[in-house]
């Protein structure tokens, strides 16, 4: 973490700089032991019904672990700059920066289910304040921001939802390699999220406005 300070001056503008910066990088636990448990779901399920997947379909999805780790990281910058132009005109600048990774993940999903979730964020304002007359200043703003949040599946583009549903027990013959490795009903996706239609949420916004103070 690292923060910045400056005061430059020249030509009669004082201008001051501020910069903050943030970065952090995690490891996120994740565990289905519970759900395993709960489900009666034995070590070498997820193996073995991704081997009848891909039988049935040519597409051999990720297998899910019982634990491990997801990263995540933050990575931020701001910048503000004021100057004073004379004695009747300031203005600022701020700028902001965010890039941020995330992994979204489900229990009864394989690994190539799961999404990660990158964000982008880019913005700037830019204010001047003028004193006109001592009846009349004005504020002009202007500001943007470009945001895209991502929904990144991990099977790939072009691969579709494929899902298990109601996988009972009660239905799986006895030489299924599925056999006792599962006690309850359950429900499993691999692949792509079917209801996930567009893996990227852009965002594009510019304001300006003109405010009199009299």
């Amino acid at each position: 973490r690292q923060h910045r300070f400056r005061r430059l001056r020249g030509r009669g503008i004082r201008l001051h700089a501020r910069q903050f910066y943030d970065e952090y990088e995690t490891q996120n636990p994740v565990d289905f032991s519970r759900f395993d448990n709960d489900a009666g779901i034995e070590p070498g399920f997820f193996d073995a019904l991704g081997d009848l997947i891909e039988d049935a379909t040519g597409y051999a999805p990720i297998s899910r672990p019982i634990s491990g780790v997801t990263p995540e990281t933050s990575e931020r910058t701001l910048v503000k700059l004021d100057a004073n132009i004379n004695e009747n005109h300031r203005a600022s600048f701020t700028y902001q920066e965010t890039l941020e990774t995330g992994t979204s993940v489900g229990s009864d999903d394989f690994e190539d289910a799961w999404y990660d979730t990158p964000v982008d964020l880019e913005a700037y304002t830019v204010q001047i304040f003028s004193d006109w007359t001592p009846q009349l200043s004005t504020t002009l703003r202007f500001n943007h921001k470009d945001f895209t949040r991502g929904q990144v599946c991990r099977a790939g583009a072009g691969v579709g939802a494929i899902e298990v549903v109601d996988l009972d027990p009660a239905d799986i013959p006895a030489d299924s390699p599925l056999s006792g490795l599962i006690g309850e009903a359950e429900s499993f996706t691999a692949g792509c999220d079917r209801f996930r239609q567009a893996n990227r949420l852009p965002v594009r916004r510019s304001r300006h406005d003109l405010r009199r103070r009299v």
